[in-house]
């Protein structure tokens, strides 16, 4: 059987999303999995460079969220299972994490949310489950080309502390190699964006959406940009 080489696939794949991408493309990626190995192999770099910016609440995110799940270490895992999180028992197909190079950070809470479902204590567990998520990533040694963050803007908002999770000793290191940031603002930052610049230097593109951006938010925004080393691009839009 003659197969297409793997940059041509994951060139179609690729278009696929940049001309398309919503859920019902992310289904069909989903569905390229099932073809046979090759395909599964050429899709699953696709759908893992950017997993969580279409996240719906639908099925396969939290199967995203499971497949992170196991490729956590021993100790983290035990501390998860103490708090009542199940972690499945078996060695992953591919070494996913690899592949991520976008973070969309309230995509992957979101999945979280979902998949981490429990009657006690489950925002404090489902802060956990994030954190060594996190740290995980930057064990990893990925490099994040992007990454985009809500805070107080739309659908998939989450609690500030949940973003300022970024700034952990153990997980900054995988932000900070990040090109370009996304920020919807639609409230009161508290400081996050002053200390996301001191650890975010090197952006070539800031894109910010704002809806009530107050005059502390434009202020740390200005500081963001004042601290960049080779800022080529800014784009800021407000919605009111």
């Amino acid at each position: 059987m003659t197969f297409l080489p793997n940059e041509i696939l994951q060139k179609i794949f690729n278009l696929l999303t940049i001309k398309c991408y919503n859920i019902h493309c992310a289904r069909s990626l989903f569905n390229c999995l099932l073809v046979n190995r090759h395909w599964c192999v050429n899709a699953v770099v696709i759908l893992w460079k950017d997993p969580f910016s279409n996240y719906n609440g639908k099925k396969p995110f939290n199967m995203m969220i499971t497949s992170f799940l196991v490729c956590l270490n021993v100790e983290e895992c035990k501390d998860l299972e103490k708090h009542g999180v199940i972690i499945p028992n078996y060695e992953p197909m591919f070494d996913y994490p690899k592949y991520l190079s976008h973070l969309n950070v309230n995509g992957l809470k979101g999945a979280i949310f979902d998949k981490i479902v429990m009657k006690n204590e489950s925002d404090r567990v489902r802060s956990l489950v994030m954190k060594y998520i996190l740290i995980m990533l930057s064990r990893r040694e990925n490099k994040l080309e992007s990454l985009t963050i809500r805070i107080g803007y739309g659908f998939l908002t989450v609690p500030i502390n949940d973003i300022e999770i970024l700034l952990h000793p153990n997980i900054r290191s995988l932000i900070e190699p990040v090109k370009k940031i996304n920020l919807l603002l639609g409230s009161p930052t508290d400081g996050f964006i002053i200390k996301l610049a001191s650890v975010c230097q090197n952006l070539d593109s800031l894109n910010i959406s704002f809806r009530d951006f107050g005059i502390q938010n434009f202020i740390d925004v200005a500081h963001l940009v004042k601290v960049q080393k080779s800022l080529e691009l800014i784009q800021i839009c407000h919605e009111g």
